[in-house]
């Protein structure tokens, strides 16, 4: 139709490393966004900001390295949410290494998402996504071959995700998944190759999410 619909994002990041010795590395940082839409139809809301501050520690010893770090945002619209995440890293020899890790993630709806075009299935009652992430990675080089594996669980409440006829909340969300890489450099260019499997599904009801990807293969 004749209808428009434009969103504009400007966006600003600040990151300060600090080595405390020479094991510890502290990151310090914040970033803001700015989301405004540009509409032929008035929307309830057409702008709106985000600001985050994070706090990032890491350390990495001969026998084992960690990490730990804070995150605080502030949405505008959907106020303030606090998510943090941790990780442990121990290497195997001279080329490998296992990572254990867990992470907390928010995610504010996009303007497209409540407040789009009614045939696109908007739903300006959405609320913020937040997840929890459990993985287990492990990563080698030998002789110049980077091989990366991993297997992970994402629990997620409010999920946004498409219900059929509109974008919804899924209230309780769960992805299994796991991904595999192999990279390396073959007659001067870097190749990479990369599979990914999921299952995600709503665990209130057991169904499938709708357009998620169960496979994925790519090639660069």
């Amino acid at each position: 139709n004749d209808s428009l619909l434009e969103t504009t994002r400007h966006s600003a990041s600040w990151i300060n490393r600090v080595s405390l010795t020479e094991h510890h590395q502290l990151a310090l940082g914040s970033d803001w966004y700015e989301d405004r839409l540009d509409a032929s139809t008035p929307y309830q809301e057409d702008s709106r900001d985000n600001l985050a501050f994070f706090a990032q520690h890491s350390y990495q010893g001969d026998t084992f390295g960690t990490e730990i770090g804070l995150r605080h945002d502030d949405n505008q619209q959907f106020g303030t949410h606090n998510s943090w995440n941790a990780a442990f890293s121990l290497p195997v020899g001279a080329s490998q290494r296992w990572i254990l890790s867990y992470g907390e993630g928010f995610r504010a709806p996009t303007f497209t998402d409540l407040y789009a075009p009614p045939a696109w299935g908007p739903n300006p009652d959405l609320e913020p996504e937040t997840s929890k992430t459990y993985e287990l990675q492990w990563r080698a080089d030998f002789d110049g071959t980077q091989l990366e594996a991993s297997i992970y669980r994402t629990d997620a409440e409010k999920m946004i995700a498409w219900g059929g006829r509109q974008m919804e909340n899924v209230d309780h969300a769960r992805i299994n998944g796991f991904e595999a890489s192999v990279a390396r450099e073959l007659l001067g260019w870097q190749a990479n190759l990369g599979v990914s499997i999921i299952d995600p599904r709503d665990r209130d009801s057991g169904r499938v999410l709708q357009r998620r990807a169960k496979r994925t293969l790519s090639l660069d």
